[in-house]
């Protein structure tokens, strides 16, 4: 398997390793997703942020 080397360095950074998940295998992707979807359509929604820190806050 070959990996962008941008992808790989965010994990190593943390300690962690990526892993592939098998195809046609929804259950091997975890259920990392649904909060990804949540703070893209959601959280954002309502909110206005000045800048980076005032978001951070």
């Amino acid at each position: 398997m070959t990996y962008n080397r941008a992808l790989v360095a965010l994990p190593n950074h943390y300690g962690a390793v990526p892993r592939a998940c098998r195809p046609y295998r929804a259950y091997s992707k975890g259920k990392i997703e649904p909060s990804f979807r949540y703070i893209r359509k959601d959280f954002f929604l309502v909110r206005f942020f000045r800048n980076l820190d005032d978001l951070n806050r």
